[in-house]
């Protein structure tokens, strides 16, 4: 419980930080980047994953951005199995409030590889511009497997990219 506190304290901090620290561009376009995951809703003590996304965004005029966006994640000791890997494809949609801020929900389907079986999720988060078409963004979303018996997901993550 004390490492979930602190990563949530840390992530709180760089979102704060990268607030102050925003150059003035768009969300338009390709991007990937990294991240780290934490289920704290998990009743192991700790279900932390890392994963990588890529995606492109079309800006659509008056602030509202359209896209899509992949995921893939590596779990050694998930609440589904050991050494899980779960994929997702989803459609994103959001409001950049400024140059520098999206703010966006998701929703997709994807597979997991603890019974080979198919997921749902949805979520939304907050995307920050850094400068240097770096980004970082905090997310939550639940993910539901379809097989019986599985628990769902609740994915806090934090993760940096970068624009292309």
């Amino acid at each position: 419980m004390q490492f979930r506190f602190i990563m949530a304290v840390v992530a709180a901090g760089a979102l704060g930080f990268a607030a102050g620290a925003a150059s003035a561009q768009g969300f338009d376009g390709a991007y990937a980047g990294i991240f780290g995951r934490d289920n704290p809703a998990a009743p192991t003590p700790v279900d932390i994953a890392f994963g990588a996304y890529a995606g492109y965004n079309f800006e659509t005029g008056g602030g509202m951005v359209a896209g899509v966006e992949g995921e893939v994640e590596y779990d050694s000791a998930a609440v589904w199995g050991s050494n899980v890997v779960t994929a997702t494809v989803n459609g994103r949609a959001g409001y950049a409030a400024s140059d520098n801020v999206l703010v966006y929900g998701k929703a997709g389907v994807g597979a997991e590889t603890a019974t080979g079986g198919a997921v749902w999720d949805i979520g939304g988060g907050v995307e920050m511009n850094l400068g240097s078409n770096y980004r970082l963004r905090g997310e939550v979303a639940r993910v539901d497997p379809l097989a019986a018996g599985l628990a769902s997901r609740t994915d806090v993550k934090v993760g940096i990219g970068m624009g292309f």
